[in-house]
C-alpha cells in the first residue's frame, strides 16, 4: 500500500488554516483586556468627588475594571485550565476504552520490527537477486535442491563473478540414514531427491570451474570462493543469509504438499536482531561440526 499526497479536484481550492492568525488573534485579545483594566484603573483616579457624576464614575470604573481583570484571568488561566481539563477527560477515557489494545498492538509491532523481520509471504519467494546483492558472505541451507538450483544459484554466480564473496551451502547428505526422512516429510521421492542432490553437486563443481577461467567480464571474482557441504539431520527450515539480509523459507510437509506453498520470512535489518543472530548462530554451529566430522575440506 503506497500512501501518498491527496491531489485536489480540478477547479477546488485547499485553505489552510495560518497558525500565526490565531497566535495573532490571541495577543490582540490580551492587550485589549490589559486596555480595558488600565482604563477602569484611570476612571478611578480621575478627582472628581461630589454629585451624581462620582457615583456613575464609580460603578462606570468598577465594570470596566471588572471586565479587563476577567478578561486578563480568563486568557491567562481559566482557557488553559478548561484546555486542559478536557484534554484530561480525553486522555482518560481513550486510556479507559483502548489503551489495552493500542498498547499491545504497538508493543507486538515494536517487537516483531526488532526482530528484523521484514514481512511474511506465502507461496512468493523473495526477490533473490535484490536480497543477495553486495553480500560478501552467503550462507544457504538447502532442503530442495532442485528448486535452490533454479530460484538462487544463478543470482549467488552472477555475484561471485561482480565481487569477492564467499559462499557456504549446506545440502542433505545421501549416505545418512536420515536422508530418507527428509524426502518423506518432505514429501520429495527419495530417488528424486537423491538425483537431485547429485546434481546440485555436478553443477555447482562444473559451472563454478566454467566461471573461474571465463574470459572477461564473465570471469569469476579472483576473490569468490565456494564450498559444498552436506549434513546430517532433519532440518526444520531452509535458509539463506547474505549478511543481515536473509530468508528462512517453512516447508509444507508429512505429504501435504498438493499446491506446494511454502511460509517465508524475509529478514532485512540494520544490527544483528534475533533473529537473524540465531540463524547464524545455527549455520555457524552446522558449519563446525561438518569440519569436525568430515575434516575442513568438506
Amino acid at each position: 500500500m503506497h500512501l501518498g499526497r491527496h491531489q485536489p479536484r480540478a477547479g477546488a481550492e485547499v485553505t489552510r488554516s495560518d497558525p500565526r492568525s490565531f497566535r495573532l488573534f490571541n495577543i490582540e485579545l490580551r492587550a485589549t483586556s490589559i486596555i480595558i483594566a488600565l482604563g477602569g484603573f484611570v476612571l478611578f483616579l480621575i478627582p472628581w468627588n461630589h454629585g451624581d457624576a462620582h457615583e456613575i464614575r464609580v460603578a462606570l470604573a468598577t465594570a470596566v475594571l471588572t471586565i479587563g481583570v476577567i478578561g486578563l484571568i480568563n486568557d491567562a488561566y481559566l482557557r488553559r485550565a478548561f484546555t486542559e481539563e478536557a484534554l484530561a477527560h480525553v486522555s482518560r477515557y481513550l486510556r479507559e476504552h483502548f489503551a489495552d489494545e493500542l498498547f499491545r498492538s504497538l508493543g507486538l509491532a515494536r517487537d516483531f520490527v526488532e526482530t528484523g523481520v521484514e514481512k511474511l509471504v506465502v507461496a512468493d519467494g523473495p526477490d533473490w537477486p535484490a536480497l543477495l546483492a553486495n553480500a560478501a558472505r552467503v550462507q544457504c541451507l538447502v532442503i530442495e535442491p532442485a528448486a535452490w538450483m533454479a530460484e538462487q544459484w544463478p543470482t549467488i554466480k552472477n555475484i561471485a563473478v561482480a565481487h569477492a564473496v564467499s559462499v557456504s551451502i549446506y545440502a542433505p547428505d545421501p549416505a545418512h540414514p536420515e536422508f530418507e526422512e527428509i524426502a518423506r516429510r518432505y514429501d520429495l521421492g527419495l530417488t528424486a531427491l537423491t538425483a537431485n542432490v547429485g546434481e546440485l553437486r555436478r553443477r555447482i563443481e562444473q559451472e563454478w570451474e566454467a566461471a573461474r577461467v571465463a574470459p572477461g567480464a564473465q570471469r569469476l571474482d579472483a576473490n569468490s570462493e565456494i564450498r559444498l557441504k552436506f549434513y546430517r539431520g532433519v532440518p526444520s527450515f531452509s535458509a539463506t543469509l547474505a549478511d543481515r539480509k536473509g530468508a528462512i523459507t517453512f516447508h509444507q510437509s508429512l505429504g501435504n504438499r498438493q499446491d506446494q506453498d511454502t511460509l517465508v520470512m524475509i529478514l532485512d535489518a540494520d544490527s544483528e536482531t534475533a533473529v537473524i543472530g540465531w540463524c547464524r548462530e545455527q549455520l555457524d554451529t552446522l558449519d563446525r561440526l561438518l569440519d569436525q566430522y568430515y575434516g575442513a575440506g568438506g
